[in-house]
């Protein structure tokens, strides 16, 4: 995938991968993939993951987001990392790992809507995150997600 992205023009990636692979996700966003999706989805996933790419927005498959926040092993970090998100902060991003909606996230945590929007906001900016997606490989990239 390495020399694949060296490319030029630079090549969107989607990825496959399959059952028992998926501790792969978190390597592969790190490698440059744009979408990720199930060797076994549905047609309709696989259709999702390419609007997404093509509109330019990075997609992992919702029944990824769970392999990509439990089993990928992050680095070691640095003593400063595990500060970057408030406690809330990291409790909106283990409900977003774990693919809740904004609305199953706010009833969950208690919480209205527009707060979650707003810890939301606040932590795409503080990961240099655009979406969903973007926010999770890097909290994986992080090791905020284990």
């Amino acid at each position: 995938m390495r020399r694949v992205l060296q490319v030029r023009p630079r090549p969107l990636v989607v990825a496959l991968v399959g059952s028992g692979q998926e501790d792969a996700v978190g390597m592969l966003i790190a490698l440059g993939a744009r979408g990720i999706a199930l060797r076994s989805g549905s047609a309709d996933e696989l259709s999702d993951v390419f609007a997404s790419v093509l509109k330019g927005e990075p997609y992992v498959v919702p029944s990824l987001h769970q392999a990509l926040a439990g089993t990928v092993k992050p680095p070691p970090l640095d003593d400063r990392i595990p500060e970057l998100l408030s406690t809330r902060e990291r409790e909106v991003l283990a409900c977003l790992a774990q693919g809740r909606t904004n609305r199953e996230i706010a009833a969950t945590l208690s919480v209205t809507l527009a707060t979650v929007k707003s810890h939301l906001v606040r932590i795409y900016s503080k990961l240099g995150a655009t979406n969903r997606n973007e926010c999770l490989g890097r909290a994986v990239s992080l090791g905020l997600l284990k």
